[in-house]
């Protein structure tokens, strides 16, 4: 049976249409199966939602939130949908374990199911390289840009931290009673 007629036995199986067709839901499950494999080797495989709601709620911040995130966030957010797939979808995955932990190559053999082994092997290179070097640096070009060059002036002299004059604490004059609840040590008396 070939793939066009597989997709249209597939279509009039979900959608209707079978009033004058018997259907082996063994076969149609096969195919199904079949179409999901063939589809898996071309590379026409559907992006991991995790993958897929990282990258929208980083478009979105971008658009809206920008002023929240420093410069470096900002650049590894715009340059992260430029990684291959399978870094992104290892990188993510790794996001949502527990912080401050160490993860040992053995620890993501369940990414395997979604990126093989070659890909997981990949992804890990990847990511244990500087970003710059992932993403592709396009040379900046300077000869547009208007400098004008200005001499500065050197700041007035700024106090910005106050004297020991200035941290004079004046206790007696409030008249009340200071409590120590420290419970230091060296303030207890046997």
């Amino acid at each position: 049976m070939s793939t066009a007629a597989q997709k249209k036995l597939i279509q009039q199986y979900i959608f209707g249409g079978f009033e004058d067709q018997v259907v082996n839901e063994e076969s149609l499950e096969e195919g199904i199966d079949k179409l999901e494999e063939e589809e898996r080797f071309k590379g026409a495989k559907r992006p991991s939602a995790y993958v897929d709601v990282f990258e929208n709620v980083a478009k979105t911040v971008i658009e809206h939130e920008r002023h929240l995130l420093s410069d470096d966030e900002l650049q590894f957010l715009e340059h992260f949908s430029e990684l291959c797939y399978n870094a992104r979808y290892c990188l993510v995955r790794l996001t949502l374990r527990k912080p401050g932990q160490w993860h040992t190559v053995s620890s993501l053999e369940k990414f395997k199911k979604e990126v093989e082994e070659d890909g997981l092997q990949s992804a890990i290179a990847d990511l244990c390289k500087p970003i710059a070097s992932l993403v592709k640096q396009e040379p900046f070009d300077d000869s547009h840009v208007p400098v004008k060059m200005e001499e500065v002036e050197p700041p007035t002299a700024i106090k910005t931290e106050p004297g020991p004059s200035e941290f004079r604490v004046k206790l007696e004059e409030s008249g009340h009673e200071i409590i120590d609840l420290t419970m230091d040590e060296e303030d207890v008396k046997p």
